[in-house]
């Protein structure tokens, strides 16, 4: 399903808006900007979770936010495994739903995802406050039916959230936070074309398909090649023992 529509008319949009906004002033002595964002986006559209990531395509993605491990295996079996709804949503910029009970246009991210998860809806909406797509807003629940699963809303929603974190440059300077988990992998990929002489991309394919290899995310293989405990200079992939 997808949505190109300007959004609910205008008195519904000052309603949105207000409680968005009331969703970003809760915890703001406790919680960074994109966690209350993911919070926000949840209190209005509903749903179980939520996770803002920037970008799509490596090697710029970067997770702000994830309200649950869910949907924080949501978000990085897309990365590991190069297809799914927020990849879709990205690249068309349009809202793209997906209802894991039944087949879809990504074999190997739905099936995984069910073996995991279990049966889910998705929704990813692109956040394009400008021209350009500046990142992906993803919701799951148990089922549409549970919160409704209104496009027009969630791409609403998403534009908005786009709109509050343009500007805030700390967002992708800070040094703490998912940028620091994040300046490591691009470091680890510094590291896998030093060692292999191919380029970022080819060694960003390399830790991707180790990590679905070994069943986890690229942030843990990452550190695994920072400590040394994954090296690929020799004929193969060597795993040593950190002691």
């Amino acid at each position: 399903m997808t949505n190109d529509g300007l959004g609910p008319d205008p008195r519904h949009r000052a309603a949105i808006l207000a409680a968005l906004t009331r969703g970003i002033a809760r915890d703001v002595d406790r919680l960074p900007l994109p966690a209350r964002l993911c919070n926000a986006f949840v209190d209005v559209f509903g749903g179980a979770g939520a996770a803002i990531t920037l970008g799509y395509h490596q090697p710029d993605r970067l997770t702000l936010c994830a309200t649950d491990p869910t949907v924080a295996r949501l978000d990085g079996l897309q990365e590991v495994l190069g297809e799914g709804p927020g990849w879709d949503a990205f690249t068309s910029r349009r809202v793209v739903t997906a209802d894991l009970r039944h087949p879809t246009p990504w074999e190997h991210f739905s099936s995984t995802a069910r073996q995991e998860l279990g049966e889910l809806w998705v929704c990813a909406a692109p956040m394009r406050p400008d021209d350009r797509a500046l990142g992906v807003v993803m919701v799951y629940d148990e089922s549409p039916e549970a919160i409704g699963g209104d496009p027009v809303l969630a791409q609403f929603l998403a534009d908005a959230v786009g709109a509050a974190l343009l500007g805030h440059d700390a967002l992708l300077t800070d040094d703490v936070g998912p940028w620091v988990v994040r300046q490591q992998v691009h470091q680890a990929v510094g590291m896998v074309v030093a060692q292999l002489g191919i380029s970022p991309v080819d060694a960003m394919a390399v830790i991707r398909a180790h990590a679905y290899s070994q069943d986890t995310d690229v942030e843990a293989i990452a550190a695994l090649v920072l400590d040394r405990a994954l090296d690929f200079s020799d004929a193969g992939p060597t795993t040593k023992d950190p002691a």
